[in-house]
């Protein structure tokens, strides 16, 4: 998963202290629930909304760089609102 494993069992014990997992162990392994699968429908929405952002941004440094995003580096929203029309793409005003 990319994360330390005592990070991950705290954030386990976390949700099922809160009823959202169950655990059930079978010799050293623990296999977890999920018990309220609306929390699945929340990451679809966060995921979207994420996704929508991104367009936006792009579309938006798009239209400042006269079209052309493949020639734009990675802007986040407040260099995005600092670049001047006219400029290179993906180069922040100063």
């Amino acid at each position: 998963m990319g994360s330390d494993q005592s990070t991950v069992s705290k954030h386990l014990a976390v949700l099922r202290a809160h009823g959202i997992v169950e655990d059930r162990r079978e010799g050293t392994t623990v296999y977890y629930t999920l018990l309220t699968p609306c929390v699945l429908s929340f990451f679809s929405c966060a995921s979207q909304v994420l996704e929508e952002r991104r367009r936006w941004r792009v579309g938006f440094i798009s239209g400042l760089c006269g079209g052309r995003p493949s020639e734009m580096a990675p802007l986040d929203a407040v260099q995005a609102a600092t670049v001047k029309v006219g400029q290179d793409c993906g180069k922040v005003a100063e």
